[in-house]
């Protein structure tokens, strides 16, 4: 058990690093040479960026300070870039209902198995305790424009977040991409507490 247990470390560290750089690699061949401007911004916006790459500093010419890349950007070291998924495993527990213990010879290896797993999962709770000061800012911003941004499940506590600090009076205007994520995110900014009255939702084409 020992042995598979040191081979197990060995491999999911490499499997993780693999991935990581997997990503990174992916990120640097992303171009934006003749990427044009498709939108104006009011020169007082602030910005969140869930993607990775300078399209708002190259293209829109954003200075940096106005801009908080939540997960990481193409500059940064790639162990530091944050991606991944925010689902949980089912522990078992140390000690069954009878007071027996649950370990076998084969645990520690199963849990060092896991490794990737949790190595993947994003710590949203963290981020958003890192970057407090910015969303308590967010009590003086008159709208909430979301570009281009799927309202995934792992991503909803940041949205939560600016809901807890922003007007509840002000609106928020959501792209989408065909009719159907055009209910579903209907559907999850009502779900956040958004009232309907406040929300605009626009086709991104």
């Amino acid at each position: 058990a020992f042995c598979l247990e040191d081979d197990l470390t060995q491999e999911t560290d490499e499997v993780v690093r693999k991935i990581k750089e997997a990503f990174n690699n992916w990120l640097k061949q992303i171009c934006l040479e003749g990427t044009c401007k498709k939108f104006d911004f009011d020169s007082d916006s602030v910005f969140l960026n869930f993607n990775y790459t300078l399209t708002l500093e190259e293209v829109y010419k954003i200075p940096n300070e106005l801009i908080i890349h939540i997960h990481g950007n193409i500059l940064d070291n790639h162990d530091s870039l944050i991606f991944g998924h925010n689902e949980k495993l089912k522990e078992i527990p140390e000690i069954d209902e009878n007071g027996d213990s649950n370990r076998t010879m084969y645990t520690d290896s199963e849990n060092t198995a896991k490794y990737p797993f949790y190595a993947f999962r994003k710590p949203v709770n963290e981020i958003i305790s890192e970057y407090k000061s910015f969303f308590k800012n967010l009590n003086t911003v008159e709208e909430i424009i979301v570009l281009g941004h799927s309202l995934n499940p792992i991503d909803i506590p940041y949205f939560e977040e600016i809901m807890k600090y922003a007007e509840s009076t002000i609106k928020w205007k959501v792209s989408y991409f065909g009719k159907e994520e055009k209910e579903k995110h209907f559907d999850t900014l009502l779900r956040i507490g958004i009232d309907k009255f406040k929300i605009e939702l626009f086709e991104m084409n």
